[in-house]
């Protein structure tokens, strides 16, 4: 398959990566999340009357150094997630863009995206919509939603997006297509 998007997904433990993922993929929200089920996801989506293959790596906190640093070489594009409930995991979110930054070196930036998640939850919030805003534009990041996997909030338009910007950047061929995107 020619439209293939492989996209990492960083973020802090329990800052709703995994309910958000489970939610464009399988359509349902994961209340609690057992984080031994399987993070990689393959899903097929149509985007502006194109079909693309999304192939979605989720990387935990405590993964491995060298596992999160080839998420990053292989990915075209980023989602970078923190809770609107824990202003401590907007801060790693620009730890993490660092970190891209340093493995990605002089290439050209990718797509990455910045998401709060869990805006349902505004009686706990802890971070405004425009401290948000704010951190995305000064990492000059593509692009910034807030989303609730709980309420199916912002939950397609963001990986509609990152599509979209992934071809932009690229151009129609990806050099980092890989193989196991053509078996589909």
């Amino acid at each position: 398959m020619d439209n293939c998007c492989k996209i990492g997904i960083f973020g802090s433990n329990k800052c709703g990566k995994s309910a958000f993922y489970i939610q464009f993929v399988q359509h349902v929200f994961v209340e609690n999340y057992d984080p031994t089920i399987e993070s990689d996801f393959r899903k097929q989506i149509e985007v502006d009357g194109k079909v693309f293959l999304l192939e979605i790596y989720d990387i935990k906190e405590d993964e491995l150094k060298a596992l999160k640093e080839n998420v990053i070489k292989i990915s075209q594009g980023f989602f970078l997630l923190y809770s609107i409930t824990d202003s401590k995991s907007l801060c790693e979110c620009e730890e993490i863009f660092d970190e891209i930054k340093k493995n990605i070196g002089n290439e050209k930036q990718p797509p990455i995206i910045l998401i709060g998640c869990k805006s349902d939850n505004e009686e706990e919030r802890k971070v405004s919509f425009e401290n948000g805003k704010k951190v995305a534009e000064k990492l000059n990041l593509s692009n910034f939603f807030e989303s609730s996997s709980k309420m199916r909030k912002n939950i397609d338009e963001p990986w509609m997006e990152m599509v979209r910007l992934i071809y932009k950047n690229n151009g129609k061929k990806n050099e980092k297509e890989s193989k196991s995107c053509k078996l589909m």
